[in-house]
Order: C-alpha cells, then structure tokens, then sequence
C-alpha cells in the first residue's frame, strides 16, 4: 500500500491568474468587442510563461475558441510553487470571465465523483478540491486539500487523486518534470450507503 503524503499546510501551490493578468484579457478582449467565459487547461513554466493553451469551454462569443489561446500566450502568470516555495511547472484548469456584468455559467469538471452515504450541509453535492504535486514519471507525491474538511473527504480525495492517471510533463527542451495541479472531487449523495452505514 502506497503512503501518499496529505499536507495539511504547505507552500503547494498551483499556477494563477492575477488580477492583472484578468484585467489585461479583458482589455484585449474588449477593444474587440468579444464577451463570454472561457474554460481552458494551461502548462505554466516556473517564470511564469504560458507554455501551452488549450480552450475546454467557451460561453458567449462564437470567436472566442479560435482567438483566447493566442492572446493568453502572450502573459506571464503567477508560477505554480512545491512544497518547499520553490517555484515550480504547473498546469491548471481555470475560468476567465471576459464580459461586462454578465457572468456565462461555466464550471470546471470534477476529475471524479464519488458517492458517499452523508454529505456535510444540505447541498446536493460537495466539492472539495487539492493541489498536487506529481512527479517526472506522472505519479502524485504529494496531495494537500485547500480549505478545512472532514478527514474522511479528504482522504477519499487524496486516495482518488493517487490512483487517477496523470499526465508526464516535459519542459521546453524535452525533460521529463515535476509539477503542481489542480484535482476536483465531487461527493455525491448515494441513500442506499447512506442506509448500509
């Protein structure tokens, strides 16, 4: 049985879109009157540099598939960091919202959902999310869930997150790299489990 480490605080940290990197978007994207949310998977080197852009998911403008990635290629972006604050690759799933005051209704997929017996709160449904650490041969090192949760969720999470494939990354010479991401779990509430506990 693999022992993965569950950080409960840590310098972990994936890749992010600043403010200004939000606001700088949305100035490109309105001189050009486009308006909508975009969905995209983005591979971060540690300078900050977007290194690749792939759109999963547009909302409003038609153009917005084909014009995003060129445009966010061009900005640096606060670098993912490892456990020890170094900056490190990274590659998130994030949401830009391109519009003036009309949000489009866009949520990043879970990477699974699991069901469980009981669910904390009435809401049909508990998301809980954790940066990751993986390795050069694409296993999870370390898993550490980003906001205060039961410790049964979030071991089911990091137990999740171990076993889901991830990807090998390389850098821009064809090395072979660690990196932080993004995991989203969804719990959903299953009545006959909840009847069998």
């Amino acid at each position: 049985m693999l022992l993965l480490p569950i950080v409960a605080a840590s310098a972990l940290s994936v890749a992010l879109n600043d403010m200004n990197t939000a606001t700088r978007l949305q100035r490109a994207y309105s001189n050009q009157g486009d308006q909508g949310s975009v969905l995209f998977e983005a591979w971060i080197a540690p300078s900050g540099q977007v290194m690749e852009c792939e759109v999963l998911e547009t909302r409003g403008s038609a153009e917005l598939g084909s014009t995003f990635c060129p445009i966010y290629l061009q900005h640096r972006i606060t670098p993912a960091k490892d456990t020890e604050g170094n900056r490190a690759y990274g590659l998130i799933r994030s949401i830009i919202v391109l519009s003036n005051g009309r949000r489009e209704a866009l949520e990043i997929p879970a990477d699974v959902t699991l069901t469980v017996g009981t669910l904390p709160g009435r809401d049909p449904e508990y998301r809980l999310y954790a940066n990751l650490l993986v390795d050069e041969q694409g296993a999870v090192q370390t898993c550490e869930v980003k906001r205060k949760a039961a410790a049964t969720y979030t071991e089911l999470l990091c137990a999740e997150a171990t076993a889901h494939p991830m990807a090998v990354r390389y850098d821009a010479s064809g090395q072979a790299v660690r990196y932080v991401t993004g995991f989203w779990a969804s719990f959903k509430k299953d009545d006959s489990k909840a009847m069998m506990e």
